[in-house]
């Protein structure tokens, strides 16, 4: 029977003795002496898109459009709990701009 199937919590669980963290990664040892480790599973992901459009009517019928996209991306393995920081770093990445320019002219024929 698989530890986490059962309904007793004492059969599920373990109680450690040591837990210790070094260079990213947990070391823990049970009460028996046994040993297990794994990489720290904290990371840290944000992502910011924005558009901005311009619109300009010329003469009715004919427009005038400018596009401005960008988005940027962060990720990190990392522990950090700051929100200030977190998206500080945000906005010190190198994002992606795209500018369009569209014009639209009304022929009446």
């Amino acid at each position: 029977m698989n530890k986490g199937d059962s309904k007793s919590l004492p059969e599920r669980y373990f109680s450690a003795q040591s837990v210790l963290l070094e260079d990213n990664s947990y070391e823990i040892m049970d009460e028996g002496g046994e040993e297990y480790a794994f990489v720290n599973p904290n990371f840290d992901y944000k992502e910011l898109r924005s558009n901005l459009v311009v619109r300009w009517e010329l003469r009715p019928g004919s427009t005038l459009y400018f596009v401005w996209n960008t988005s940027s991306m962060f990720y990190e393995r990392s522990n950090n709990y700051s929100v200030s920081k977190s998206y500080g770093d945000l906005f010190g990445v190198k994002s992606n701009n795209v500018f369009m320019i569209k014009f639209n002219y009304w022929f009446s024929l």
